[in-house]
């Protein structure tokens, strides 16, 4: 028969390889065949706190452990967990010493900064449903309604919304020293953030998942936007171990840059993307396939009707403001390719990047100001400027310009 057995001031208890430390500590002791005492269920009061082998700290308003399953509930308002420099919240959170995982049940958070006094970085993100942390893969996955924030130094942030966030995270001691900001996109102190996935809802009508970034030419945050980037779509996954930035599905690109002075107007017979020179703009891409990024290299790869309306930052002599059409470049197209200059390692450093070339392919249409190209390839290099349009023998390249009397038709042109 069990015995209920109090024990106050400054009392621990082992449950495995967890340590409970409590002002107050009530259990359920029993002699078992072999008459050896055995504890049931205990529960710890009094600013209850635990700590696990792996490094975890935890603290609650109140603890029951279970030493047979090797398990602790935590209940509060709020239960907080450290581990590595990163910190959870929540307000009912069940470990298990066995899988080395802290299930969060119900709304909660997690917060964790990084040691690079350069350009410190602070990661952000909540949700409503609940979270998953598995200590042993170093993965984190949430559910319900998220939202992330990622701050870089005074100059830079990016936020993330979904309703399912996982986090891959470099376990190894290798990545327990501080790493710099740029390498972690928002890490812990102490722990490498190895990837990051916002999904969208699987319900129908359930909004796509949505990433925006923001550098702002002062610090602190303040004032318009210097460059913002917005992307779409459902899911979207970016990994830092790998340095490329996917979404496995329909979505949208806005680029818009207004850190540029104005550019000058096309020379008279210029290509159709004449206005693509320099990246300089608003550049919203579209596509129906996928898309895919690698921030080592700088390419970029959309498939499935693919479409680019351009806006440059300004042409001299004109208001693009009051005119939209102004300098404005349409491209559609099958497959669409292109290169990025100044690319970093962040996640969102491809998104902040020029675009310095593009490849459309298969059904080519580019118009701009009138000027209208059909092709089955087009380049474009806005550096030197230089496009080249390619046909079939079946379907000649067509230009259509209308300072000129009749369209042109080539197998190859060149501008």
């Amino acid at each position: 028969m069990a015995e209920r057995v109090v024990v106050r001031g400054g009392a621990r208890a082992a449950v495995r390889t967890l340590l409970i430390k409590a002002e107050e500590f009530a259990a359920d002791l029993g002699i078992d065949a072999n008459g050896r005492t055995t504890a049931g269920k205990m529960v710890a009061t009094g600013k209850p706190t635990v700590s696990a082998a792996s490094g975890l700290e935890a603290s609650a308003a109140r603890i029951e452990a279970d030493p047979t399953a090797g398990t602790a509930e935590l209940t509060g308002q709020p239960v907080v967990i450290r581990r590595d420099g990163a910190t959870m919240t929540g307000t009912t959170v069940r470990l298990v010493q066995r899988e080395q995982t802290a299930l969060v049940q119900g709304p909660g958070r997690i917060t964790a900064e990084s040691a690079d006094n350069a350009r410190p970085s602070k990661l952000q993100a909540s949700w409503q449903t609940g979270a998953r942390f598995d200590g042993k893969a170093g993965r984190i996955e949430a559910q319900g309604q998220i939202e992330a924030e990622i701050r870089v130094g005074a100059d830079e942030v990016n936020t993330a919304r979904g309703q399912r966030l996982v986090l891959l995270l470099d376990m190894t001691e290798q990545a327990k020293a501080p790493v710099p900001a740029s390498s972690v996109a928002g890490g812990g102190a102490n722990t490498q953030i190895k990837s990051v996935e916002i999904s969208a809802g699987s319900a129908a009508g359930a909004p796509p998942a949505q990433f925006q970034h923001r550098t702002f030419a002062a610090s602190g945050n303040q004032g318009t936007p210097a460059r913002m980037v917005y992307l779409q779509g459902a899911p979207i996954a970016a990994s830092v171990q790998h340095g490329t930035l996917t979404v496995d599905g329909p979505g949208k690109l806005l680029v818009d840059d207004r850190s540029s002075t104005p550019a000058q107007a096309p020379a008279p017979g210029a290509g159709p993307l004449a206005n693509l020179a320099g990246g300089k703009g608003r550049s919203l891409f579209a596509w129906g396939g996928s898309m895919q990024m690698n921030r080592a290299t700088g390419q970029m790869k959309m498939q499935g009707q693919v479409q680019l309306t351009h806006r440059p930052a300004g042409v001299a002599g004109s208001s693009p403001a009051t005119d939209p059409s102004v300098g404005q470049v349409l491209l559609d197209c099958n497959e669409l390719q292109a290169t990025l200059r100044g690319v970093d390692a962040a996640v969102g450093g491809a998104l902040k990047a020029d675009l310095s070339r593009v490849e459309a392919l298969g059904s080519v249409r580019a118009a701009s100001e009138g000027r209208e190209l059909l092709a089955e390839r087009l380049m474009f290099d806005a550096e030197s400027e230089l496009m080249q349009a390619v046909g079939t023998d079946e379907q000649l390249v067509t230009f259509v310009d209308p300072a000129q009397p009749a369209p042109v038709r080539a197998r190859f042109i060149e501008w």
